[in-house]
């Protein structure tokens, strides 16, 4: 199930040894994806077209030296990357096509060096899993996913009957600079708002999504798979 891939991915990396190179879509899955690893106690660098390139060459250092042991990336941030010994390749997301899952699980397994590729697979992905076989004349190695897996909780229900900032606070992002440091964006302050005469009282606004002045989030009810529902592949 699509909610379940983050303990999934939890989950291979308390079991199985070694550096893991995170393949996400979108740039902001890939900071998503690197926000809930690091609360989970895994030490974690993400790398994405909105980064500097100082930042980006600081994320590739510290996960070439083995400071940290996750890099997560998109496609494009991951183009030219030249890193040995990377055990394995996730493809949390599944790529736009061949070309890019060729790339990506080429990451691992260098200069005969073993290495795995693991790819989770939603239901409604089995089609286009499918497809990538028969274009690169493969076959996956299918695994069904844990269906006890913890479910990623994504969009909390808020109580507005509560008071609360939590729907103008529902996340804070941070990131960190070449040297180290980390910086955090300042939450969500409203202005104060002004009760109108005859009405008794005074409202307040807030986006569609529960976060202001960003894109509203909509439920990811697709079903997420482990190393893969329906089946994982793990190629070699």
């Amino acid at each position: 199930m699509q909610d379940q891939k983050l303990s999934q991915l939890d989950k291979m990396l308390n079991e199985e040894e070694g550096t893991y190179l995170v393949f996400s879509r979108t740039k902001h899955g890939a900071d998503r994806i690197g926000r809930k690893l690091e609360k989970l106690g895994h030490e974690v660098e993400t790398i994405h077209g909105d980064r500097s390139q100082s930042q980006r060459t600081a994320a590739l250092k510290s996960f070439a030296t083995g400071r940290c042991r996750v890099l997560v990336a998109t496609d494009v941030a991951a183009r030219g990357i030249d890193i040995s010994n990377i055990a394995h390749v996730v493809n949390y997301d599944l790529p736009n096509g061949s070309d890019d899952f060729v790339h990506r699980i080429g990451r691992t397994g260098r200069a005969g060096a073993k290495g795995i590729a693991s790819t989770f697979i939603t239901p409604l992905e089995k089609g286009d899993a499918r497809k990538l076989e028969r274009e690169l004349k493969i076959k996956f190695a299918w695994n069904e996913a844990d269906k006890n897996l913890a479910k990623e909780e994504r969009n909390k229900p808020v109580d507005l009957t509560k008071p609360s900032n939590d729907l103008l606070q529902m996340e804070t992002r941070s990131w960190k600079n070449a040297d180290g440091s980390v910086n955090e964006s300042a939450p969500y302050s409203p202005a104060p708002q002004r009760s109108r005469s005859g009405s008794g009282g005074g409202f307040g606004r807030s986006n569609s999504g529960g976060r202001p002045g960003g894109r509203p989030q909509g439920g990811n009810a697709g079903r997420p798979a482990g190393r893969r529902t329906g089946g994982g592949t793990r190629g070699r």
